[in-house]
């Protein structure tokens, strides 16, 4: 099925025109209100930063009430929503005087010019991370489970190859920090039995250490079958594994729990499976307003998904929960003891865990 069959299936078409019919009521607010202030003889900047807050705040009550219409934190999502809207606005600013000191372009051609960029701003904001995805706001199980059978085989390799090199660069060492921490793992163990539970096709494995294998996704795990990274491979939820309790040395749970609707079921089944001081690694996106990797996924969430129309990326790669180092660690903390917890660079959080 298309992603235009998918949206038109959803009803997700007439959501999308909704959501740029209120960017376009914004811009209108915003452009008359500035010139009203300008025909006032105020300064530009004045004029412009007054326009923008009745934009912000239209913008945001429309969203929430019309666009989406889901349940919010509202004092929360709006203070995200002016945060980062606030953030556009200062970089806009700066564009806009400097436009308007160095070249002799129409006035009304540069505030049309500037507001536009702010509007794309805010649509990026709020289709990808303030109101979710603006296709499907409510992603159930099976809208996840779905998301993630779209994904391609060789889709986390093809991450390490990619010509952004960031995003090479992330994905990349990621996978060697998994491969060198579960190396060190079980160098003093004899017949380790190491479990990962949502695999994918286990790329940080390239050393062939012997793995069973959780995940939705069968293509993906008879990928990195075939490849010699993995022994077993369970097609199962994480909370459905059927494997035996007390059996495991070592558990991997990798960029997999901000997917989780509700992570507690898949941390009791590991903690299940964990044999009593056993090891568990645990990686999630370090998925705040203040991290290198939140803008990042922001703005390739809306160049993959919004601009090149990729149904993963349209729907924040099934992305549901979002963890700072704090929050992971209150997620983890009644399950497992809390040996150490890293940033790497502020793009991914590892945590170290051994079960007591």
């Amino acid at each position: 099925m298309s992603i235009e069959d998918e949206l038109s299936k959803n009803g997700n078409i007439v959501t999308y025109i909704v959501f740029i019919v209120g960017g376009a009521i914004g811009l209108l607010i915003n452009f008359s209100i500035t010139n009203f202030f300008l025909d006032q003889n105020m300064a530009l900047w004045i004029s412009y930063s007054i326009g923008t807050f009745f934009n912000v705040i239209f913008n945001f009550m429309y969203h929430w009430l019309i666009t989406f219409g889901i349940p919010i934190h509202k004092i929360a999502a709006f203070a995200k929503f002016t945060f980062l809207s606030s953030s556009f606005w200062v970089l806009n600013i700066g564009i806009t005087a400097l436009v308007d000191s160095r070249f002799d372009w129409n006035r009304n051609l540069v505030i049309f010019i500037s507001v536009l960029f702010m509007s794309i701003g805010n649509y990026l904001i709020s289709s990808t991370y303030i109101f979710s995805s603006i296709i499907d706001p409510d992603l159930t199980l099976n809208r996840i489970e779905k998301i993630y059978s779209s994904v391609a085989d060789d889709f986390y390799d093809a991450q390490k190859t990619t010509v952004n090199p960031i995003r090479s660069w992330f994905h990349e060492r990621r996978q060697e920090l998994i491969g060198e921490t579960i190396q060190e793992f079980t160098e003093n163990l004899e017949d380790p039995v190491v479990i990962d539970f949502g695999a994918g096709n286990c790329a940080w494995n390239k050393a062939n250490i012997p793995v069973t294998a959780v995940d939705l996704n069968e293509q993906l795990l008879d990928y990195a079958k075939k490849h010699g990274r993995i022994n077993n491979k369970i097609v199962a939820p994480i909370h459905e594994s059927g494997l035996p309790s007390e059996s495991a040395d070592i558990a991997i749970i990798s960029e997999v729990v901000e997917h989780l609707i509700d992570p507690i079921p898949a941390l009791q089944e590991i903690q299940r499976i964990l044999k009593k001081g056993g090891k568990l690694l645990v990686t999630v996106p370090y998925d705040t307003v203040f991290s290198f990797w939140k803008p990042l996924f922001t703005l390739q969430c809306f160049l993959q998904g919004t601009i090149k129309r990729s149904y993963y990326y349209l729907n924040k790669c099934g992305h549901v929960n979002a963890y700072s180092p704090k929050t992971i660690q209150e997620l983890l903390e009644p399950y497992f003891q809390i040996d150490k917890k890293v940033s790497m660079r502020r793009f991914s959080i590892f945590v170290f865990c051994t079960k007591i």
